[in-house]
């Protein structure tokens, strides 16, 4: 189970003083607790209740609501009015922006008050007082009138420090609060989703409007208050430089003013910029998301390469877009550096030019003001612009995702039961009266005219061929598919399993259980009827036993039996099942049909999906359907009557037999066998912390690039730590100059003087745009090493990392850390290099005016070096576990995705929504605290700041040092308090960002799986295998260094063109046989042989590239069909159309303007599961290899693509080709040369099917019995002329 923020302590902050909330003392006790040992979650507080996802989550849904209200009622009042140039009606659209302003308005105008205070009160007052200071110097002013100007100085230091860093956390506060409030609203927005919606978006890009796009708003208003504060500064500075320099003043001034149209053409770019990245962005988590979902059948299919070329290319497009954002960056960078020596120059020189004289005061004055105002307008003035855009930009994202189309659920009603009850009620409970329906408006009908009438206690049995609609049908039940004409009423509550099982991260009983209350009695009664209570007594914690994401650790077969049970628990009115029995075995679907829809499910509503004839009988209405209508209705038997072609679609010609035979053998089946089993193979060592060099095709690639990067970063060092150092440092120093003195200055003339002081503005421009961008290139060279090496980490590990490891963890790395390091730590790690040579310059030039002062520069830094010490260790443990809370946000987004289906027909949104709000207050109270850990560094900093200034500024009286030494000393050391603290912090944060660095680096050091190529002596040839003959050696697998072996001693071999099947209980080791195989999991001893070679001493690709495989979960790729089927680009269109004819989707494909470049949705959405089987079909046929493996490969299917594919398979592999078949339906493997049959790991049987069934105490003989008489008897017959057939 998550962690979650319930049970942490209470914050000390509700109870805390204003004292303690002003001076963050109430962070003091977490800080020791720190100081101590590595902070854990329970070390941590609460989050405070205002924070809390749920509330603010429901506060600004309210307020969307109000939005889409009012928009709605403008839409319907001004419908007549036309609105654009076309004379076109235009809708209002609701505003997101509306609706925040609505709900936070109010806190964001009073911490605009306490800004406003600090910066044109505090602010301002500090070069006043200093002015009247150095006219004290120059003994205009007694002694005690000096130290009053001086004390006039620290106090207003001393307020700013006071009021600043409460005001700024609020700031940051509220930017948490807006976050957190927008993740709720999308993620119910998610969990509404309409089917239509879903198809215009993936997995990805929701993701990625969560991590990226409303992580923006973690800084969205720090600087927007300076938008109207900085101006009004402006104006009171003005009013006193007029005071002092009188109109000359304006040139510096207007000089300035020319930033505001400058900042607003460059905030419009950063807007169109940011669009731009964060489109290309969204593809490339999409492209992630797609692989690592994917990733056993890329490394089966040994399809890295094009993957990583589809990956390079979006990472590509994603770099040149955030190069040129870099670069505009860096001009603004370049730009500050220089307006704040420009502005002064321009101001002085005018007031020189006009006849004028100079003095301390005015030029410090000049400078203090100019200090405050550029940074206003020049740093954080156009960071609120570009805030402001960039958020306006993510505020448009998710105001677009907000207004996709919503899921209309059924018309349900009587939801009377509950667990372990039922319901009396006897009437209809499911009708649907001529419905037709389509998944878009401009697609074709999907369903046509479909009636159904079902009273309590009906079963009804859905089929027909692939494609015919049956998932259909249901979704349109379940509500997804939306109605086009008729209506559907379902009276009741629903239960749902899916064709493909879906699993969430949680334990097996959290799975079944599906937020309802514990029943035991039900519950036992439940897993009995699933038969999972064999697999629960092999799990390590039994029921408590926490599965993966999607369920990895779970067999197919296992996962579909929880789905099942947790449908079954729901006790619901109105049950869907879409097609469960094709996962399990012949004796446990007998069971599963006997005791779950023949017994519990008996007075329910059963809609069944099936392909499983045998069954049939029992149902009380058939519907067969086929393009989407239904072409014959009735009970079996009655359709048997009717020759409506039942037959053509449900018999399994050149098979088994006859349906009627396999019926016949179900009504004389006897019960099922206590031999039910299955396992999970519980797997506790992770590859975690292992290094090992990354063995790849593109390896040179990469140490190549590093060398490059390695030389680049020696020579932007030094030109680093020069231009800083000389453009600060001499910079101060020339200040230093006494200005009433010339004679103390170079014998130059006033000319040769300006002339100078440009060239060095100019040289300074240059330099500082030269370095910043050079900064900046090499932050995006490591970037895209770092990315590679990741990629590359990740697609290399073997198949144990991801079952290990939930697909959301996993990409938080692509999507969050490689964000951070892409934008955010350049510019933290460059301003902690700036300030740190800024303040190296202050303390340098302070002490050069008196070196007395050295001794609080050295007090100063002991104590910043051990106050900084104490705090990192607190805030590296916190930004740690604020990465992994942040985790498992995106994992239950993604997980909610793939199981929308599953959630909606339970009606399970709101524990969900519940579920996702306790992961994001666990995120707030990490993010809140580490946030509050380094505002308390900033006070603590800040306050050192005021002792070094106090020291300065009452020193320089007692030194009696003349005016422009001690105006020097002490506003150099006034810009301590707004740059040292800033400095320490992003020095600070630049550590914890490198965390993100670190988390990357952990993944791509994961340790590999073997190479992919074969080393030269080693490799085999071009032709090989030329049989296709395997051979075991005394194999043994086992999926942990200390765990017991899954397979044991696996000893046989397979003859050339033989056609094996595999059978066995579910978790007998048939899946990890073929995993073994493909060396998706390492044998720990033993051999494999393929045609004389050694397949454990070759490369990867040279084996995998020459086994063609048909996988029980077929996977499709977003793309195009052609790539689907041909992602090499290896063969003419020609043979892939005679490969589509082939597997019987020629005339599909041809439906599609596009034909093989028709596009394919995210897991292939737009084919049915048996569609996308036969494409599966048809990459084997376009491959040739000598071997081919089909893993459960028809157990998704009707029975009519049953029999397409089994002939498919006879007449272009059976004579040239080596075949391995696993599967439960025995008559898909009764026709093989030889039988496997597997228990426990170990081979239990393997011989001719006929010779296997001659031992009446034998494993198959067992199997075979419990398929019923009449079917045992046409196995044999079968297996019989097999074998006669081999012995002529």
């Amino acid at each position: 189970m998550a962690t979650t923020s319930k049970g942490l302590a209470t914050s000390p902050r509700i109870s805390a003083s204003l004292f303690s909330k002003m001076f963050f003392i109430w962070l003091y006790p977490l800080f020791n607790v720190g100081a101590k040992k590595d902070l854990e979650y329970e070390d941590l507080y609460n989050t405070l209740p205002e924070d809390e996802a749920t509330l603010l989550g429901e506060r600004l849904m309210l307020e969307w609501e109000k939005e889409m209200g009012a928009a709605a009622s403008i839409s319907e009042s001004k419908e007549s009015e036309p609105k654009n140039s076309k004379g076109k009606f235009v809708p209002s659209k609701p505003s997101l922006f509306k609706a925040l302003v609505r709900m936070f308005a109010k806190e964001w105008v009073i911490v605009g008050i306490f800004l406003f205070l600090e910066e044109c009160l505090a602010k301002i007052a500090q070069p006043i007082f200093l002015g009247y200071l150095l006219r004290y110097f120059n003994g205009e002013f007694d002694e005690k009138q000096g130290y009053f100007f001086a004390t006039g100085v620290l106090l207003s230091v001393m307020y700013y420090t006071i009021s600043h860093h409460p005001s700024f956390f609020s700031i940051v506060h509220l930017n948490m609060k807006i976050r957190v409030a927008c993740s709720g609203l999308i993620y119910y927005k998610t969990l509404k989703l309409s089917q239509a919606a879903l198809s215009k978006t993936t997995v990805g890009q929701v993701v990625n409007l969560l991590s990226s796009d409303v992580a923006r708003f973690d800084f969205c208003l720090n600087f927007v208050h300076y938008l109207w504060i900085g101006p009004v500064q402006l104006l009171l500075s003005v009013w006193i430089l007029w005071g002092y320099f009188g109109p000359t003043c304006f040139s510096g001034v207007i000089f300035l003013l020319l930033f505001t149209p400058f900042q607003s053409v460059m905030g419009h770019l950063f807007s169109k910029l940011r669009l731009k990245v964060a489109g290309k962005t969204d593809r490339r988590v999409r492209i992630m998301n797609e692989i690592i979902n994917g990733i056993r059948v890329i490394k089966m299919y040994a399809w890295e390469i094009p993957f990583s070329k589809i990956v390079a290319e979006s990472r590509e497009d994603e770099i040149k877009s955030i190069g040129r954002q870099m670069s505009l960056r860096a001009l603004n960078l370049g730009l500050y550096y220089v307006s704040s020596k420009l502005i002064i120059f321009l101001t002085l020189v005018a007031y020189v030019l006009t006849g004028n004289y100079l003095t301390a005061e005015k030029v410090f004055v000049a400078m203090a003001l100019y200090q405050n105002v550029r940074l206003l307008m020049t740093i954080f003035f156009p960071w609120g612009i570009s805030f402001l855009a960039e958020t306006k930009v993510s505020l448009k994202r998710i105001e677009n995702f907000l207004l996709l189309q919503d899921y209309v659920p059924p018309n349900r009603s009587g939801c009377k039961t509950s667990a372990g009850e039922s319901d009396g009620d006897n009437e209809i409970c499911l009708e649907m009266t001529n419905v037709s329906a389509k998944w878009s408006e401009n697609s074709d009908l999907t369903l046509n005219k479909i009636d159904l009438t079902a009273p309590k206690g009906k079963l009804v049995a859905v089929v027909g061929p692939v494609g015919s609609g049956k998932s259909s049908l249901l979704q349109a039940i379940l509500g997804e598919l939306p109605i086009f004409s008729g209506a559907i009423t379902v009276k009741g509550r629903i239960g749902y399993a899916s064709q493909e099982a879906w699993v969430f991260s949680g334990t097996v009983r959290e799975n079944i259980l599906f937020g309802q209350k514990y029943n035991a009695t039900w519950y036992q009664t439940v897993v009995d009827a699933c038969a999972l209570r064999s697999d629960f007594a092999l799990m390590t914690f039994g029921d408590k036993t926490a599965v993966g994401d999607k369920g990895m650790t779970l067999s197919g077969g296992q996962r579909a039996r929880i789905s099942l049970a947790r449908a079954i628990y729901a006790n619901a009115d109105v049950y869907v099942l879409d097609d469960i029995l094709s996962a399990v075995d012949t004796e446990v679907g007998r069971h599963l049909f006997q005791s779950c829809i023949g017994n519990l499910l008996r007075n329910k509503i059963c809609v069944l999906v099936t392909h499983q004839l045998q069954h049939l009988t029992k149902a009380d209405e058939i519907l067969l359907l086929n393009n989407g209508s239904i072409v014959a209705r009735g009970d079996f038997w009655s359709l048997k009557k009717r020759d409506v072609n039942f037959s053509q679609i449900l018999e399994e010609k050149n098979s088994v037999g006859s349906a009627e035979n396999i019926l016949k053998s179900e009504e004389r089946t006897s019960s099922v066998g206590p031999s039910l089993s299955g396992s999970l193979v519980s797997v506790n060592n992770g590859c975690r912390n292992r290094k090992e060099s990354l063995i790849s095709v593109d390896d040179q690639t990469l140490i190549k690039a590093e060398q490059e990067i390695e030389k680049e970063n020696q020579f932007f060092e030094l030109l680093e730590v020069f231009n800083s150092s000389t453009t600060d440092f001499t910079s101060s120093l020339n200040n230093s100059i006494n200005i009433t003195n010339p004679e103390a200055g170079l014998d130059l003339t006033r000319s040769e003087q300006i002339s100078i002081y440009t060239f060095l503005i100019i040289a300074l421009f240059l330099m500082t745009l030269v370095r910043t961008i050079g900064f900046f290139k090499i932050c995006m060279r490591s970037s895209i090493a770092l990315h590679l090496q990741l990629f590359y980490g990740v697609l290399r590990a073997p198949m144990l990392f991801f079952e290990l490891n939930p697909v959301g963890r996993i990409l938080n790395r692509f999507v969050k850390d490689i964000g951070t390091i892409d934008e955010l730590l350049p510019f933290t790690f460059f301003d902690t290099l700036e300030v740190g040579l800024q303040v190296l310059g202050v303390i340098v030039v302070v002490s050069i005016i008196d070196a007395v002062f050295l001794i609080p520069s050295t007090i100063i830094a002991i104590l910043f070096y051990f106050i900084r010490n104490h705090f990192q260790i607190t805030a590296r443990n916190l930004k740690r576990l604020e990465g992994s809370a942040r985790s498992p946000v995106f994992s239950h987004l993604s997980t909610s995705l793939n199981g929308l289906t599953t959630i909606r027909a339970f009606q399970t949104q709101d524990q969900f929504r519940k579920d996702f709000n306790a992961h994001l207050d666990l995120h707030t109270a990490v993010f809140y605290l580490f946030n509050a850990s380094a505002r308390w560094l900033g006070i603590v900093v800040d306050w050192i700041s005021i002792l070094y200034i106090t020291c300065v500024t009452y020193g320089v009286i007692v030194l009696g040092l003349d005016g422009p030494s001690a105006g020097l000393a002490i506003s150099s050391a006034m810009t301590l308090t707004s740059w040292f603290q800033w400095g320490v912090r992003q020095s600070a944060e630049c550590e914890n960002q490198l965390v993100a660095v670190e988390r990357v680096v952990e993944y791509a050091d994961i340790i590999s799986e073997a190479p992919l190529e074969s080393f030269p002596e080693r490799k085999p040839q071009k032709n090989w295998p030329l049989k296709g003959e395997i051979e075991f050696q005394n194999v043994y697998v086992k999926y942990g260094s200390e765990e017991e072996p899954f397979l044991k001693n696996i000893c046989c071999t397979i003859r050339p063109c033989e056609k094996v099947g595999i059978i066995g209980r579910t978790g007998s080791g048939k899946t990890s046989l073929i995993s073994a195989l493909f060396r998706l999991t390492e044998p720990s001893s033993g051999n494999i042989i393929i045609d004389g070679v050694n397949v454990l001493q070759i490369g990867l690709h040279d084996l995998r590239s020459q086994i063609a495989i048909i996988p029980q979960d077929p996977m499709l790729f977003v793309g195009t069909l052609r790539k689907n089927l041909d992602p090499f680009d290896e063969y003419a269109d020609s043979e892939i159309w005679d490969v589509l004819r082939d597997v019987n989707l020629f005339e599909v494909a041809k439906d599609f303007h596009s034909g093989l470049d028709a596009a394919v949705n995210e897991g292939g959405s737009n084919f049915s599961v048996g569609q996308r089987q036969l494409i599966c079909m048809g990459r084997a046929i376009l491959r040739k290899n000598k071997i081919l493996i089909l893993d459960e490969a028809t157990a998704s299917v009707d029975n009519e693509t049953d029999v397409l594919i089994q002939n498919t398979i006879r007449e272009k592999f059976e004579k040239h080709c080596t075949i391995i078949a696993v599967a439960h339906r025995l008559h898909t493997v009764i026709d093989s040369d030889r039988i496997m049959v597997l228990e426990a790991g170990e081979i239990k049987e393997f011989d001719e099917p006929y010779k296997l069934l001659q031992n009446t105490s034998g494993a198959f003989f067992h199997f075979v019995q419990e398929t019923g008489r009449d079917m045992a008897q046409e196995l044999m017959r079968i297996a019989q002329e097999r074998s006669s057939l081999h012995a002529r």
